[in-house]
């Protein structure tokens, strides 16, 4: 269940100022985070949980969150829960009824669906400033990192897999051309707000905004599956 709160405002307010900073198609992978961190600082405000950290302590964790994000569009924020217990595991947190950052605990270190629907609305906050603010990433942000997922082998150990872990090393065209398709795809989704603004406000015709969702899921998957025709 999508939690009752009233976040866009927050979420459109973190998303324009990051812009505003960091200016049109120069985001990076640090700006979203923080733009993120801010939105989920204002959020804790409204609701009193304090349990916002400063950004210098959550850096990594919030920047790990954003490339989950980025790697997999079609995530739901459970999963991006589950990310997040992950990378907190893996640093030595564990479960206790009050955040203390010295015994590394913290009372949402449990399944999401056990969650307070208070905190989970973060999750869901957290996917709607990554989404709102990847168009404006700049284009060589991932220029020249390795990728060990990338090969030169014409053949893909894992080609008739489902799910590729793999994919074929890329050349400047394809990248260029992955730049195209994901730019048409914003242009169309931005059409698509245009029937029915979802993301900003609720729309008083709920077919109108339930169909521009589903429209946009489908969207999606169709650019998830021609990238993944693109790599293969």
């Amino acid at each position: 269940m999508k939690p009752n709160y009233p976040t866009e405002v927050i979420v459109a307010s973190a998303i324009q100022d990051s812009v505003i900073v960091n200016g049109e198609g120069n985001q990076t992978i640090e700006s979203i985070a923080r733009a993120c961190h801010s939105a989920n600082g204002c959020y804790s405000d409204m609701i009193g949980d304090g349990m916002q950290q400063p950004w210098a302590a959550v850096a990594d964790s919030v920047m790990s969150g954003v490339k989950f994000r980025l790697a997999n569009p079609l995530s739901t924020p459970e999963q991006s829960h589950e990310n997040w217990l992950a990378d907190k595991t893996v640093d030595g947190w564990k479960y206790g009824p009050v955040k203390d950052v010295t015994k590394k605990e913290h009372p949402c270190f449990v399944p999401y669906d056990e969650l307070p629907v208070a905190q989970r609305a973060k999750d869901h906050i957290f996917v709607a400033v990554v989404d709102g603010l990847k168009a404006q990433l700049r284009k060589d942000v991932f220029a020249n990192t390795p990728d060990e997922r990338q090969t030169v082998q014409t053949v893909l150990n894992e080609e008739h897999k489902l799910f590729r872990k793999r994919y074929r090393q890329l050349s400047p065209e394809d990248v260029a051309l992955h730049d195209r398709i994901k730019d048409k795809a914003d242009e169309l989704a931005a059409l698509f707000y245009e029937v029915s603004p979802i993301h900003t406000g609720p729309d008083s015709n709920r077919e109108r905004g339930a169909n521009v969702t589903l429209a946009i899921r489908h969207l999606e998957d169709a650019v998830y599956r021609a990238v993944k025709g693109l790599t293969a």
